[in-house]
């Protein structure tokens, strides 16, 4: 446990950077119902990555990277966003 809590400080640590210079980060934290709950990307690997965006994917889009042991999950979101187009533009 101790090894996946020093994996998840470090990916938060090295994903501040990035939000800095491209937008918004979040963190989530917390226990799936079962240990083979699905989580993120469904691979049931213990690091895991998911991609997204918002309407036509031009203005709004982000990835999503999480570390999973057993039931306890930590994931790290960036999202970013293209100020010269609009949302009505972006079909957002």
């Amino acid at each position: 446990m101790a090894v996946a809590l020093a994996v998840t400080v470090t990916l938060m640590l090295c994903c501040v950077p990035l939000a800095a210079s491209q937008g918004s980060i979040s963190f989530q934290f917390g226990m799936l119902a079962t240990p083979t709950a699905p989580y993120l990307d469904g691979s049931n690997r213990w690091f895991q990555q998911g991609r997204w965006h918002l309407g036509k994917g031009t203005r709004t889009w982000g990835e999503t990277y999480g570390i999973k042991v057993w039931r306890i999950y930590a994931s790290v979101g960036v999202q970013h966003t293209d100020a010269s187009i609009t949302p009505s533009e972006a079909e957002e």
